[in-house]
């Protein structure tokens, strides 16, 4: 027979017993003995046999039915690397500096929060970072470059739907993310400039994500996860890396 869907297999009858590993949904496996509402289940995988107890009931659901439903939540750090395209600021007197493009690099972290296992939507809350730096010229003849770093700390937040491919760990999905500067620091060749609260910028941009993600008995689940980001409002794209651990209830 094959699994409805994604089923925990115990190392002994009793509920309480350990996690060994889940089966998955549609995985072919062989009932070796009928223990009234448990039974005795192998399943070979890359050549391998593995054993366990799974409950009558969790192998007689509905294939429709929900796969690991559930909610999770956890902490995740974020490495982003960012370019910005052309740009331009003002100083107090009224010079204005053109910035051919300047990139970023910075860590973040959010807490997150997960529906279901597999298939699932995912919902980041957390404080960007960005620390953007380049060099920057006026538009007078023969001034010379000066270096210029943008520093801006956020409220984002992101919302993701994956779904899990053939290989269950690995997903595929997209994001969308909307992050609000709350503090912004412009420095040139390391003065820093005076700020204005008006000129804090919105970010509203898109993600193409994909990743891994594992199952560490019944609670625990780390992933691992790349995304590659376009802000539609600012001329800002660039990759970034996240790993986190989720805890489900």
């Amino acid at each position: 027979m094959r699994a409805p869907a994604d089923i925990p297999v115990r190392e002994g009858p009793e509920p309480q017993r350990k996690i060994l590993f889940y089966l998955n949904q549609g995985e072919a496996l062989t009932v070796v003995a009928d223990l009234g509402q448990v039974a005795k289940i192998r399943v070979r995988r890359r050549g391998k046999i593995r054993g366990g107890f799974v409950a009558w009931k969790d192998l007689k659901a509905p294939a429709k039915a929900r796969l690991a439903a559930g909610w999770s939540w956890g902490m995740a750090g974020q490495y982003s690397t960012l370019t910005q395209k052309s740009n331009s600021f003002a100083t107090e007197d009224q010079v204005t500096y053109n910035i051919s493009s300047y990139a970023s690099q910075a860590i973040s972290g959010y807490v997150i929060s997960q529906s279901a296992r597999r298939n699932f939507w995912r919902f980041w809350l957390g404080a960007r970072r960005n620390v953007f730096t380049g060099s920057a010229r006026t538009d007078v003849a023969g001034a010379p470059s000066r270096r210029v770093q943008v520093e801006q700390m956020m409220v984002s937040l992101v919302t993701q739907k994956a779904w899990n491919t053939g290989w269950k760990p690995l997903y595929l999905g997209f994001g969308f993310e909307v992050a609000r500067t709350m503090n912004q620091k412009v420095a040139l060749d390391g003065v820093k400039l005076p700020g204005d609260d008006s000129e804090l910028p919105l970010f509203i941009g898109l993600h193409a994500v994909t990743g891994v993600q594992f199952n560490m008995g019944s609670r625990l689940q780390p992933f691992f996860e790349a995304r590659y980001v376009k802000f539609l409002n600012q001329p800002v794209s660039g990759f970034e890396g996240a790993a986190g651990l989720l805890y489900w209830y």
